[in-house]
């Protein structure tokens, strides 16, 4: 019997990796021509310089040299505890207990305070004095008359600023009382009623008298002791 021999035929299976073909790109070469285009040049702006006009400081003629004010006791300021804090600025050293202003400074404030009262007059504006302290009265009162401007010395007039056109009825009807006892219009009334009239003269001279010079409200006021003349300052 014979022996059918199985053959088992093998296949052999090759695997062929295919190599993948390289794609050649076309590469195509846009030529773009470019149009010449107009340049139009814009006008040059030649950049602004703010030019700031720095205004020349000049020194008062009669202002006093540091060597015055400090022989005068100028630098002597108040004592710690009635000291303002707004003042530290101004202070140059503390010496028992008692402020020491710095007289460079002052004397710079000094000068811009006077040539701003120049300023104000050529202008044509009226200022007035105030000053009811005992120490400063009589001066207030002989350099306001010196100079022609309005003042105050005994207290302050409530309503000047506010209330000026009732003030002024005040001022006028002194200005016209004075100017009738002195043109001898008072010497029909008996001795009586010219004594009655004579003391309305005088409590109006108390309280307005130094305000006759004023046509409208001023522009400036020179206050001594702002802390005393505390309702002027509300004003």
């Amino acid at each position: 019997m014979a022996t059918k021999a199985k053959v088992t035929e093998k296949k052999v299976v090759k695997k062929v990796t295919k190599v993948p073909e390289k794609k050649v790109e076309k590469v195509e070469k846009i030529v773009v021509e470019k149009k010449a285009e107009k340049v139009v040049e814009a006008p040059k702006v030649e950049p602004k310089v703010e030019v700031k006009e720095v205004k020349e400081v000049k020194e008062f003629e009669k202002l006093p040299s540091l060597k015055d004010m400090l022989e005068a006791g100028v630098h002597f300021g108040h004592s710690i505890k009635r000291r303002n804090p707004r003042m530290d600025d101004y202070v140059y050293a503390v010496k028992n207990g008692v402020q020491i202003f710095d007289l460079v400074q002052t004397r710079k404030a000094l000068n811009d305070a006077c040539n701003y009262i120049v300023e104000t007059v050529a202008k044509g504006e009226q200022i007035m004095l105030v000053g009811t302290k005992a120490q400063a009265a009589d001066t207030i009162k002989s350099e306001a008359e010196r100079l022609g401007v309005a003042f105050i010395t005994t207290h302050w007039v409530g309503g000047l600023f506010t209330n000026w056109e009732q003030i002024k009825t005040r001022v006028d009807k002194l200005i016209d009382m004075k100017k009738k006892y002195e043109a001898g219009e008072y010497k029909k009334y008996t001795k009586k009623e010219q004594v009655l009239l004579k003391r309305e003269i005088d409590r109006l001279e108390r309280m307005y008298g130094g305000l006759v010079t004023l046509k409208g409200l001023p522009k400036l006021a020179f206050i001594v002791d702002p802390t005393r003349e505390i309702t002027a300052m509300r004003e």
